[in-house]
């Protein structure tokens, strides 16, 4: 159960530069039969890319909704193959008073992009699927349809390279990286925005522009870390690097016991762990809690021989390296990569769910008593029909270098993001799975209404039941992202309920 529930879980300053052109006012008109025929010109007439809910299978074969929770029908959903398609699809949509959203793969916990409401112009990136490398500067040219196994096989292919990213092999790069992008080498490189130098974007009034720290320096900072609310990104230029040289161990202990205060004891531990300043940025781990199990997993960029020598399961108690479901394997980059996505694969799932998390900073840290409070509750609570299990995402080391407002992203302090997750094949989460995740967040924040609000949210976890959810999102950047979008999206072509908002000027 708890490797099923663990692949779910792994598988979101300055003036305005003045040569991007303002989004334009344009004619509307809300008639559904001009739409239809404007977007199917915008993509040459070919209809086949083109698809409308009056189609057969619209909803399966062409909207897809990742989360069953939340189910919208969008106006249309567009299959266009270059960058200039994308911005009369733009146009079009722009015109009879649609909003937009671009899906790359689609991997989105309240769905935003299938539109996150009904009515929207979908713009499936699937075409988008370049990959290539320019061997002297090392640049890699990415398509956002690009999945993340997809990423490392190209990369793997063209000189033994790598960006930092996460792990689960159907992710599309393109929205993976607009909002930050965490893995397994976070620790050690960073986020995945974190090494992009470029990118081509189609604009609100359907231009093709590209942004850079030289050129459009305003847009590329808020592409990194809230792109979806800015543009639609159609090509990525990123930094490569050279894989780890040796061999990167792969490890994972599972502790079990029907007392959660010997679990809390051990998560305790780990959380004590990972707060070691001193801890080596070779080192990756992340948590999972659910039912009688904790279960730390992770990698570690070296030997086995180094690994062991870091006294893990002497630093952590009550792991049992004798006990099922222990692993400790050593292999190379690629292969651990393609053993990840075999394991991860099966993450993608029919489901109703919903997902809570919070950015812990180490200001923040829950005592030891705490953690013992919210595993208990857990343990014994009640989720209804639901499933459930807690996801425990390590961040720091590379991420922290980077300046709060270097980019859009803002969660560079944070240590770790703790999630909280229900799940269901069967129906939706009702009031019992909600009230479930809500008393154990509410315990882990110590009921102090001040601290909740100090706790951030990834932006690629989004959660449909936050209040103001763009300050949890982006914090202290949010200011700078509003006036952004004034100038660039004025009429919140590019919207959402969790997208940023245009600025009053």
């Amino acid at each position: 159960m708890v490797r099923s529930l663990l692949a779910q879980s792994l598988a979101l300053g300055g003036l305005l530069t003045s040569n991007i052109p303002l989004a334009s006012a344009l004619p509307q008109n809300d008639g559904s039969a001009a739409l239809q025929t404007c977007l199917t010109e915008a993509v040459g007439g070919d209809a086949s890319r083109a698809q409308f809910p009056s189609e057969e299978n619209f909803s399966t074969a062409d909207v897809k909704p990742y989360n069953r929770q939340y189910q919208y029908t969008p106006s249309a959903v567009m299959y266009p193959k270059t960058a200039t398609e994308v911005g009369d699809i733009v146009k079009c949509a722009s015109k009879y008073t649609r909003k937009v959203q671009a899906r790359s793969g689609g991997h989105d916990y309240v769905n935003k992009g299938i539109g996150g409401a009904n009515d929207a112009v979908v713009v499936d990136l699937k075409n988008f699927n370049q990959l290539s490398v320019n061997q002297d500067s090392g640049i890699a040219t990415i398509g956002p349809a690009n999945g993340l196994k997809a990423v490392v096989e190209g990369l793997n292919n063209n000189g033994q390279l790598m960006i930092p990213h996460g792990t689960s092999a159907t992710v599309g790069i393109g929205g993976h990286t607009l909002i930050g992008g965490f893995g397994p080498v976070t620790r050690r490189s960073g986020l995945a925005l974190d090494s992009l130098r470029e990118v081509e974007v189609v604009l609100a009034n359907g231009t093709v522009t590209r942004a850079s720290e030289d050129t459009n320096a305003d847009l590329f900072w808020a592409m990194r870390g809230a792109g979806q609310s800015f543009g639609i990104a159609t090509s990525f230029d990123f930094q490569t690097s050279p894989q780890p040289a040796g061999n990167v161990v792969t490890y994972q202990y599972n502790v079990t016991n029907s007392d959660s205060t010997i679990l809390a004891e051990t998560l305790a531990s780990w959380q004590t762990l990972i707060s070691d300043p001193d801890l080596s940025r070779d080192m990756f781990t992340l948590a999972v809690y659910q039912g009688n199990t904790l279960l730390i997993r992770g990698n570690y960029w070296g030997s086995r021989a180094d690994f062991e020598a870091l006294r893990l399961a002497e630093r952590v108690p009550n792991i049992d390296t004798s006990a099922p479901g222990t692993t400790l394997t050593e292999s190379s980059w690629i292969d651990m990569y393609e053993d990840t996505f075999r394991f991860t694969d099966t993450q993608l799932q029919d489901a109703f769910f919903y997902a809570r998390t919070a950015a812990v900073t180490k200001s923040d840290l829950p005592s030891n008593e705490t953690l013992a409070a919210v595993l208990k509750q857990l343990h014994d609570g009640d989720a209804g029909h639901a499933g459930w299990w807690v996801l425990i995402d390590i961040n720091g080391g590379a991420v922290a270098d980077v300046a709060v407002d270097a980019t859009a992203f803002p969660h560079r302090d944070a240590l770790y993001y703790f999630q909280i997750y229900v799940s269901s094949t069967e129906k939706e989460i009702d009031d019992a799975g909600f009230g479930f995740v809500d008393k154990a967040m509410g315990l882990l924040q110590e009921g102090d209404a001040a601290a909740s609000e100090r706790y951030g949210v990834y932006p690629g976890y989004p959660d449909a039941r936050l209040n103001n959810p763009q300050q949890k999102y982006w914090g202290s950047n949010l200011p700078r992202l509003e006036k952004i979008k004034a100038v660039l999206d004025p009429e919140d072509v590019f919207s959402t309920a969790h997208g940023v908002k245009p600025a009053r000027l």
